[in-house]
């Protein structure tokens, strides 16, 4: 009975550390900062139910925690707000993953400074 019950625990953990693994690999990643200076590139198109979306494409320049450069691309369903942070997630293998506003105070200091320089 232990012999069992101590497979079904290797099982489970190793279920568990795989899924995490796959979660990772696709979703997660560097945390990067951009500031919005532009209007995104507007795209009409329909989807998959043939109802009519606009689509907005950006491709800015971020920068991480350490001030490391990284030109970005990602889409939104709206316009961004000009001379908004945003905290993008870039993962190496599908890009932009996710993003969201923040504000100036939650960038670290070296990001804000690169991103300060691109505003002049």
């Amino acid at each position: 009975m232990k012999k069992v019950l101590v497979g079904l625990l290797v099982i489970m953990v190793m279920i568990i550390a795989s899924g995490y693994t796959y979660y990772k690999m696709n979703y997660g990643g560097e945390s990067y900062y951009v500031q919005v200076l532009v209007n995104g590139e507007r795209e009409e198109t329909t989807a998959d139910d043939h109802t009519p979306m606009v689509i907005y494409h950006y491709k800015l320049d971020s920068f991480n925690s350490t001030g490391d450069k990284k030109l970005v691309k990602f889409m939104a369903s709206h316009n961004l707000r000009n001379r908004s942070y945003l905290k993008l997630t870039y993962n190496k293998h599908k890009g932009v993953t996710n993003w969201n506003e923040v504000q100036e105070k939650e960038i670290p200091k070296p990001a804000l400074k690169e991103l300060q320089k691109l505003e002049n």
